[in-house]
């Protein structure tokens, strides 16, 4: 068997969850080791922030298949990454149609915008580039913030 280091990038959807446990069984299926599966989470997992719960939600459960993951897949470190505050266009749309009043969790993301506090898509590329190889450090099934780490 050959070694992989793979990387997961999952998003938001209701059936997310069967999807992924069906990629999951295709990979396992395949005469390769996978040593380590990232998911895209979010800090917003954990908030509870007013008009996000669709999105948390998402997170919060994207969060919970992590750790149930790490069990059925114990020779495969599994890690829920939140990357932090990214400069994305999905964020610009939130920015630009949510009136911050109402919605007072999107001020700190409109003040972030343009600060080290907030890169732009390529720097935080790099940046979880170099986090992804520090993730095996911390149990498998972990939620892990790169804002924390």
């Amino acid at each position: 068997m050959t070694a992989h280091n793979a990387t997961l990038i999952t998003g938001n959807s209701s059936s997310i969850g069967r999807v992924l446990k069906v990629i999951m069984n295709w990979l396992y299926a395949r005469p390769v080791s996978i040593t380590q599966l990232v998911f895209m989470s979010s800090g917003a997992a954990v908030n509870g922030n007013k008009g996000w719960s669709g999105y948390e939600f998402s997170k919060a459960a994207l969060n919970m298949m992590a750790r149930l993951y790490a069990h059925e897949f114990p020779d495969t470190h599994i890690a829920a990454f939140a990357a932090g505050m990214v400069h994305t266009k999905m964020l610009d749309d939130v920015c630009d149609s949510v009136d911050s009043s109402r919605y007072p969790s999107t001020q700190a993301l409109k003040a972030a915008i343009g600060t080290e506090r907030m890169p732009e898509s390529r720097a935080a590329g790099r940046m979880l580039t170099d986090a992804f190889e520090r993730l095996p450090a911390y149990p498998s099934g972990s939620f892990l913030d790169i804002r924390t780490r």
